[in-house]
């Protein structure tokens, strides 16, 4: 009967955590919406008129085939590192891999930046402070979220609750 050895047991752990770790940064794996279902919880978004999101709607549409390559370019990349890791052999370079991911994560930030720049754009003075209200209320109820949250686990003891 194979036995496994404590740094063979490591190693699947590490490569377990790692791909958690990255699906975790997935939007689909954090339960957000995609697209325009995203773009509606924006402080943006809340404070458009109709024309302005159409206006806003019509620039993303023109730019949805480079966010599809930007978002298959991150998919490849976080694939071959994973590929990489869970390769057998005592060594693994992943430093090409890991290269490659923090230039897609980069690529991807920066044509999120730039549409936000846009969306900017098209606010008024007075849209643009009710914007940053919105997104101050957001992060208020943020903050509220996770200090019930640590309530809530101080009360189990710092223990995460099982299913009961």
């Amino acid at each position: 009967m194979f036995r496994p050895t404590p740094k063979i047991l490591v190693a699947i752990a590490a490569g377990v955590f790692l791909l958690c770790a990255l699906a975790a940064d997935t939007p689909a794996f954090q339960g957000e919406p995609s697209g325009r279902e995203r773009m509606a919880m924006t402080p943006f978004e809340a404070v458009l008129s109709a024309d302005q999101r159409q206006a806003l709607l019509s620039m993303v549409k023109a730019d949805k085939a480079k966010l599809r390559a930007l978002h298959q370019r991150l998919h490849k990349a976080r694939e071959a590192l994973i590929d990489k890791l869970l390769a057998p052999g005592a060594a693994v370079d992943v430093s090409k891999e890991t290269a490659e991911l923090k230039a897609a994560q980069a690529a991807m930030i920066d044509e999120r930046v730039s549409i936000a720049l846009a969306a900017r754009k098209l606010l008024s003075a007075q849209q643009l402070k009710d914007a940053a209200a919105f997104h101050a209320k957001l992060e208020d109820l943020h903050r509220q979220e996770a200090a019930l949250m640590e309530q809530m686990e101080d009360a189990r003891g710092g223990r995460p609750q099982t299913g009961q």
